[in-house]
């Protein structure tokens, strides 16, 4: 009879193990006797962890932990073991190595193996915070899957807030003032709370329709964000004026998105401020002379005037009597004055000035947006040439649209943009075969 020396107590003598499932062996000269009543055969498989453990393996999401185990073959044969764990934690655990071959204990290495269990659960909204059930399952390889050996735990994941933040477009273009969209999505596995809060800008104000708000885990919220130049820009290039908008999370953190208002000139050349400054004049003058007070008179309305009055400068058809002038009609022989198209042939070139390569980018950076739903495009994405007909330049414009998944792509049209008279400019689609057909508006 042995002592076993890891719990200490005395063997029965008739097997190996002891009850704890630690091996004792035999003595060979002790009489065969009849197995105690009290004894309880071990398992033929021991598997114990390696270390200090309580049991409860806590991990976050995008991270990982370990736990060790020992495996050691109690039976009499020479077997391999495979592990296994539960199906709930089975997408993000990893056992290395998956399998062991193992002699029995006592009769030759290798009689037992260390593997190593590793849970990292993806940080993503859809694993859920709390506890879940770990276990690790051993059944042998060629075995109809029967468990000889298994060890529980509880896994427990930790809750995380993550948000992730979007304005669409990053770039507009207004003469004043234009509406972006800013989206905030929940990545977290828990609930969260945000406030925005624009940064302060010199040259624009920034206005959120909403300042706080609660998104539930793998939901997003949209936000309209008004944002207003401080000032007109009347002739010129444009201006862009930039800014930020800050998402401030108590969980999350902070996080914030830029963007830009490219504010256009009123009058982008001096041929369009021009005419219009002269009918602005024109126009008060006319008012001016309409409203104008001659002493001794006022304001009164039109049928305060006597009617009578008005039959005498009626009686004077006499002055029709004077056809002398209506005989001036030698003044409309001279139609030299009418001759005068010669001048006509001159607006052209100061009415429509040939395009320069710019104007037409811009052109064509503004004609593009009918075509693809009202994006912005910015004059850098158009590349044009001049085809050397009739101020006829072919532009290739990277345009941005939304595909059925509402994420921004990017595809090429080409455009013919001419100048014209009344318009500004003037442009025809000429080929968009390489944007899906849903990308384009061409109604």
């Amino acid at each position: 009879m042995k002592e076993c020396p890891t719990c200490g107590r005395a063997s029965s003598g008739t097997s190996d193990w002891c009850t704890c499932g630690e091996y004792v062996g035999i003595d060979d000269d002790l009489p065969e006797q009849g197995p105690d009543p009290s004894f309880v055969a071990p398992s033929r498989l021991r598997l114990t962890p390696i270390g200090a453990g309580s049991g409860v393996l806590e991990v976050e999401p995008g991270f990982s932990e370990t736990r060790r185990l020992r495996i050691r073959n109690q039976g009499e044969t020479t077997e391999t073991f495979r592990l296994h764990v539960n199906e709930q934690v089975a997408p993000w655990t990893t056992i290395d190595p998956p399998q062991v071959h193992l002699n029995p204990w006592g009769r030759g290495e290798p009689y037992e193996a260390d593997v190593t269990i590793t849970v990292a659960p993806p940080r993503e909204p859809d694993v859920a915070p709390g506890g879940h059930p770990l276990s690790i399952v051993v059944t042998l390889a060629d075995g109809d899957g029967e468990a000889v050996a298994e060890h529980h735990e509880r896994l427990v994941i930790r809750p995380f807030s993550e948000l992730v933040a979007e304005l669409r477009p990053e770039v507009r273009r207004a003469f004043w003032a234009t509406t972006f969209h800013l989206g905030v999505a929940n990545a977290g596995n828990i609930a969260d709370d945000y406030v925005v809060e624009p940064e302060p800008a010199d040259t624009v104000d920034v206005v959120p329709a909403t300042r706080s708000a609660t998104v539930p885990v793998g939901e997003a919220r949209a936000t309209p964000v008004r944002v207003q130049a401080r000032g007109w820009t009347l002739r010129g290039h444009a201006v862009t004026h930039p800014f930020r908008v800050h998402i401030r999370s108590d969980a999350a953190g902070d996080i914030s998105v830029a963007g830009r208002l490219v504010q256009r000139p009123l009058f982008p050349t001096l041929r369009w401020a021009i005419p219009i400054l002269l009918l602005l004049v024109a126009g008060g003058g006319a008012w001016a002379l309409a409203t104008r007070v001659t002493p001794g008179h006022t304001f009164l309305p039109s049928n305060a005037y006597a009617p009578t009055a008005s039959p005498e400068p009626v009686d004077t058809p006499t002055p029709t009597e004077t056809p002398a002038p209506t005989e001036t009609a030698t003044p409309t022989e001279t139609p030299t004055p009418t001759e005068t198209p010669t001048p006509t042939d001159t607006p052209t070139p100061d009415q429509v000035p040939p395009f320069t390569e710019y104007q037409a980018q811009m052109a064509a950076a503004d004609a593009a947006i009918t075509y693809n739903g009202g994006e912005y495009v910015d004059e850098e994405a158009a590349t044009c040439q001049d085809t050397g007909s009739d101020d006829v330049w072919e532009c290739d414009v990277i345009v941005p649209y939304y595909d059925e998944n509402d994420d921004m792509q990017t595809c090429i049209i080409t455009l013919d943009v001419w100048p014209e008279p009344n318009l500004g400019f003037d442009s025809d689609l000429v080929d968009g075969s390489l944007c899906p057909p849903d990308a384009l508006v061409t109604d």
